[in-house]
């Protein structure tokens, strides 16, 4: 069950997954009733210091001042720009970072290797995950479903970690910015019927495939972008699919930040913050 709602005040501490608004970028923010926080990605090509500018004013508007997980699916710059401020002036902005997860890979490239630098000399846990991989807090888990064992990949996107929320009976799946390739790959270890998708790679033409979509079969998508951005996302194909199979879209350049609260079993609510 979906309703829309605007957001104009603050939530409780109910689960909260919030996709931020950080123009052609990602960033999500996800909150668990144990009260542990966790942020997948970070990042923007279209705003300058977005985590001084987006990220640190949303975690003090939720009244966070302690990420207990970052996941960064891979290390393109609109999805680390932000979690790289944050590492560097953690101290300043008074936000403490536990533990940064990358995905596992056999051959790291140099923006993995500094951001991985970065976190220790900050004295923060730096961890990777690979499929069969899980992480619980007593509330929510999350599974990762590639890259798998030994995977080797030249492009960054290729790596990216695609994991599995699951929260009583609600699923979500993100999926960083994993191409058609790589989601033929994953189609036959769906476990499909998932409440949230959220696209890959921005809502690029090149992701999110027919045979993608019908074997995840979301109740709803989220798609972060930037405004006129040059890339063309979201994708015409990816629109028109969406459109054709009547799942309900939300897409940041078109609403803000995208906020859904899960309730009891699959029920939830989606909250806009109007543009």
């Amino acid at each position: 069950i979906c309703s829309v709602f605007i957001l104009v005040t603050q939530t409780d501490n109910r689960m909260a997954i919030t996709m931020l608004d950080v123009g052609q970028g990602e960033a999500i923010l996800i909150q668990s009733p144990a009260k542990v926080n966790y942020l997948i990605d970070g990042g923007s090509t279209s705003q300058n210091n977005v985590g001084e500018y987006v990220l640190l004013p949303a975690l003090k508007y939720y009244g966070i001042d302690q990420l207990d997980f970052i996941f960064v699916t891979h290390t393109d710059k609109d999805h680390i720009s932000g979690i790289s401020e944050l590492i560097e002036k953690r101290e300043s902005d008074r936000i403490e970072i536990k533990t940064l997860i990358l995905p596992h890979i056999e051959n790291p490239d140099e923006s993995y290797i500094k951001l991985v630098e970065l976190a220790k000399n900050q004295k923060i846990s730096v961890i990777t995950m690979q499929e069969g991989d899980f992480l619980k807090d007593g509330y929510v888990s999350f599974s990762c479903i590639h890259p798998g064992e030994n995977y080797y990949a030249t492009d960054r996107n290729a790596y990216s970690l695609v994991l599995e929320l699951e929260y009583k009976s609600f699923r979500a799946l993100f999926t960083g910015d994993i191409s058609n390739e790589q989601e033929k790959v994953l189609v036959d270890n769906l476990q499909g019927d998932y409440q949230m998708l959220k696209a890959a790679h921005h809502g690029s033409t090149y992701s999110t495939s027919e045979e993608f979509l019908e074997a995840a079969n979301p109740q709803i998508v989220l798609i972060s972008c930037g405004e006129n951005n040059t890339y063309g996302h979201p994708g015409k194909r990816v629109v028109n699919l969406l459109n054709e199979k009547r799942i309900d879209t939300f897409i940041t350049m078109e609403t803000g930040a995208i906020e859904i609260r899960i309730q009891n079993k699959k029920e939830f609510y989606v909250y806009i913050y109007a543009k």
